[in-house]
């Protein structure tokens, strides 16, 4: 199956962020003037990165961990693995155990459904990180903070399953674009709604779930899937 976007893991400067105990004049997300946000990213997982690592399988449909200037650390998952236990590092450079350590506070468990959030913190209060943050599960690697970038132009003939944000709208023409891909895509007979009844329901910006095929330069979809 084609799957349209292809993720990057930065092992050099991933994230790069000072941390250090003081005061700052900046004010970030109400936080307050001594704890903006430095840092932000996505969990990814580590078996889709095509890295030559000994990885674990566990699924996760979203994740991300913030940190503060204070060192505050905050971690979600969704759609992990359900009542799992996971641990929280961070590596320097590379995504191997050498270099690696363990968040204070850093483990946590999912819920029934995969889901979690934790606060932590970061190894020492203060210094200059640079990095990725792994997220391992009996001592396995599973999650890495790494980026998307998007192939918009799936081949001729390919399965998609893609999610993004409905950008336009074409009734006209039972179709819509998404903001992450740059064909349109069209609503035929066959094509079955979840948590939709028609093409009629969409918004510009609502988030959405599609699966079909690439034929001709657009995307016919078999299943949309509301994600809002």
């Amino acid at each position: 199956m084609f799957t349209a976007r292809l993720t990057t893991v930065a092992l050099v400067c991933a994230l790069c962020f000072p941390v250090w105990a003081g005061d700052d004049d900046d004010d970030d997300d109400n936080r307050g003037k001594d704890n903006r946000r430095v840092y932000q990213a996505e969990f990814v997982p580590i078996g889709s990165l095509g890295l030559p690592i000994a990885a674990g399988t566990d699924p996760l449909e979203n994740g991300g961990v913030d940190v503060t200037l204070r060192g505050d650390v905050k971690v979600s998952l969704d759609g992990a693995a359900p009542n799992a236990s996971y641990t929280v590092s961070f590596c320097r450079f590379a995504l191997t155990s050498v270099g690696c350590a363990g968040l204070a506070n850093s483990a946590f468990s999912t819920d029934e459904k995969g889901k979690a959030k934790a606060e932590m913190q970061m190894p020492v209060p203060s210094g200059n990180w640079s990095g990725i943050f792994l997220i391992t599960r009996d001592g396995v690697p599973q999650f890495a903070t790494a980026f998307n970038t998007r192939n918009t132009a799936p081949p001729a003939g390919a399965e998609v399953e893609i999610k993004g944000r409905i950008g336009a709208l074409d009734p006209a023409s039972n179709s819509f674009r998404l903001d992450s891909l740059s064909v349109p895509v069209f609503v035929t007979s066959r094509t079955h709604f979840v948590k939709l009844d028609s093409l009629r329901d969409l918004r510009i910006g609502d988030r959405v779930e599609v699966r079909g095929e690439s034929i001709n330069g657009r995307i016919e979809a078999s299943r949309i899937k509301s994600e809002d």
